[in-house]
This record gives C-alpha cells, structure tokens and sequence, in this order.
C-alpha cells in the first residue's frame, strides 16, 4: 500500500470514529499530540495543564491529534500526525478565522509538532499559533532560550535531543525560536530530550504528567499567550 493510500486509511478511520478536522468555533483550540505507545486520546504529558487552561480562559475546546504514536524509523507516523495539525488548522481557520491555536507535543509528538511548524511557517496558519509547548523533545536544540527544566531553570539548556543528529533539519528553527510562541520543558536526566548519557534514563522521561511543577510551568505559558 503506497503512503498516500495509508494515509487515507487512518484519516478515514478517525473520521469514523467520530474525531473531526472540524469543530464549532471556538475562542481557542489545543492540539495535543501524544507520545510513543500512548492510546489515541489524551497525552498524560499534558493532563494538568489543559484543565487547568481550559477552566482559566473561557471558550477553549482540546483535540488530540490522531496519528498511530508507534515506532516511525521512516517518519510516516509522524507525517500523518502533523498531516491532521495542518489540515485542522486550515480547514478551522477558512470556518472559523478569529479562532486561536496552541500546540502541545510530548516526545513523538514533539517530532509530529515540530514537523507541522515546519510546514506551517509563512501560511496565515502561523498568526493563528499562539503557543507551542514541548515536553520531552527528542530534537531539542542546545543553547535556545526556549529550553527550561521542569523548575523552570536552565539546567538542561545545554543538551541536544537523542535524535536530533540524526535530522538536525527537524530541531526548532530560529524563526520559532524568536517568536516567543514556544515553551520546550525538558526534564533533567531524560534521555530524550537531554540525549543518551551516564546521568540520564528513561524513567525520566516519564515524569512530566506527575510532575505539579511541569503543570504549572506549562499552564502559567499557555495561558500568558492564549488569554
């Protein structure tokens, strides 16, 4: 089967079950795309920062982006992922075109995000982003000002994602980077977003949805720029 043709396969499924390219107008809309091995749903990366948005600004609606959140060593998970970004967006901006965006990617999801962005970059799409937020990013970019670790410090600023030498092209650009739109949280010792090392793991790579700090950090940024 080609990619187009599974591509549509999986657009076509989540249209049966009931997840629209299109919601009623809204004030804002999040767009969470979930991790590795995650059900389609909701990420437990974002939990506690999407309810807490959501019940401190008014007229918001969360849409989990579908896409298999499986192994992608070719990128088609992905692509199909920022695929569904990109169409939401566009087909929400031509029925609704006051409506605002945020988008939220946790470790794949941070790839599927990042890729969108990407394509996103100079379409009317981009006004209409008004925060991205990254946890765990497994192509983070060392040294961008956008980096801070689940107390908001600097700690982790310094480390290159675990994948990003792999497809340096897919790190956040400096046109992101100067937006002041985009939050990356990276954890100290996950392996993802710090890279492979002695004094990093996996485990914690895991703690973003538990952590009340990474909650807040998230929630305090995407309600600054959505409110």
């Amino acid at each position: 089967m080609s990619k187009s043709a599974i591509i549509a396969v999986i657009l076509g499924v989540s249209v049966a079950l009931g997840m629209p390219l299109v919601e009623k107008c809204q004030d804002y809309v999040i767009l969470s795309s979930r991790g590795t091995f995650e059900p389609q749903g909701p990420s437990i990366g974002f939990v506690g920062m999407i309810k807490t948005t959501l019940s401190a600004i008014s007229g918001g609606f969360e849409y989990d982006v579908v896409y298999p959140a499986a192994p992608d060593p070719t990128q088609l998970t992905t692509y199909i992922g920022s695929e569904d970004i990109e169409k939401h967006i566009h087909t929400g901006l031509k029925v609704c075109p006051q409506q605002m965006y945020a988008l939220l990617g946790y470790s794949q999801g941070a790839t599927v995000t990042l890729e969108a962005l990407q394509n996103l970059t100079g379409t009317p799409a981009e006004a209409a982003i008004k925060a991205v937020v990254f946890i765990g990013n497994p192509y983070q970019v060392r040294n961008q000002i956008t980096t801070i670790d689940q107390n908001g410090g600097a700690t982790t600023r310094g480390n290159n994602g675990a994948l990003l030498s792999e497809n340096p092209s897919l790190g956040l650009s400096q046109h992101w980077e100067d937006s002041g739109k985009v939050r990356n949280i990276c954890y100290e010792g996950d392996l993802v977003c710090n890279g492979i090392a002695s004094n990093t793991s996996m485990a914690n790579h895991l703690l973003y949805g538990s952590s009340s700090s990474v909650q807040k950090l998230g929630a305090d940024f995407l309600i600054s720029k959505l409110g």
